[in-house]
């Protein structure tokens, strides 16, 4: 059973993600699990990437389902259907801390 204290939601999140495979998010202090996306969700997010992909400079890129840090929270983060980040983050698959 975990008990989350004040500071160590990042921690309990991992957890969750790690032991059930399902996404968390923390968003504004609060724990939550989204939903899992459908085929059309997935169908929307396929069509945006296909639309952004190539305009981007060669430093960006589409990611999808990726974490991304909150700003001014250091244990939040969201889980965007789609993000676009930095490339040099795939290097090392940490948690983005700023989408862009």
């Amino acid at each position: 059973m975990l008990h989350p204290r004040p500071g160590d939601l990042r921690e309990v999140a991992e957890r969750i993600e790690v032991s059930t495979g399902l996404g968390a998010e923390i968003i504004g202090g609060s724990l939550g699990m989204p939903p899992t996306p459908r085929g059309k969700h997935a169908g929307t997010i396929r069509r945006l990437r296909v639309q952004i992909e190539f305009r981007l400079p060669e430093t960006l890129a589409p990611y999808e389902m990726s974490s991304v840090a909150m700003p001014e929270d250091p244990d939040g983060y969201a889980t965007p259907g789609l993000a676009i980040l930095i490339v040099v983050w795939e290097e090392d698959g940490s948690l983005a801390r700023r989408p862009w």
